[in-house]
């Protein structure tokens, strides 16, 4: 059984990877050990916007491979549980929240939404180095989770919506 993947939608049909213009040049500078700023998720599909909010850390989606659904109106929140929010629009919506930083120069005890699936998880992530993201997803335990590796996108890369 699949613990989650943060953004593949299948379901939802987005396609492709991340271009050479996505990839970082001098923005790692910028934000040289820091997980705040912009990420390419593992799958090449969505760019993840991390940035303080209060003392904690929090994502959201703010670029996307494939913006627009089949019908060429934009992806909306449609598996998420509170049907209110179903057509709330997938580029903009926060992912990642509550994150607090640890004593190992990571973010912890935070959580991550999967719009594919409309459920949250557990959620901690680190820096690898200045341009490689650990998210690591998991559902209460820490021993049956998943990790995924996102890379840091252009500060200028163009933003959805």
């Amino acid at each position: 059984m699949r613990i989650f993947r943060l953004l593949l939608a299948v379901g939802l049909g987005w396609t492709g990877a991340a271009t050479g213009s996505a990839w970082i040049a001098g923005t790692a500078m910028a934000q040289a050990g820091s997980v705040a700023g912009l990420w390419l998720d593992d799958e090449g599909k969505g760019g993840i916007d991390i940035q303080p909010c209060g003392a904690q850390m929090c994502g959201r989606i703010v670029w996307l491979k494939e913006p627009l659904d089949p019908s060429g109106k934009p992806w909306a929140d449609k598996l998420n549980p509170d049907q209110k929010k179903r057509a709330q629009p997938v580029c903009g919506l926060q992912v990642i929240g509550g994150l607090k930083p640890n004593n190992k120069g990571g973010w912890e005890d935070g959580w991550i939404y999967d719009p594919e699936e409309g459920k949250r998880y557990d959620v901690e992530i680190s820096l690898k180095d200045a341009n490689t993201l650990t998210v690591f997803g998991y559902m209460g335990v820490k021993l049956i989770g998943e990790t995924m590796t996102w890379t840091r996108m252009a500060a200028n890369t163009p933003r959805c919506g």
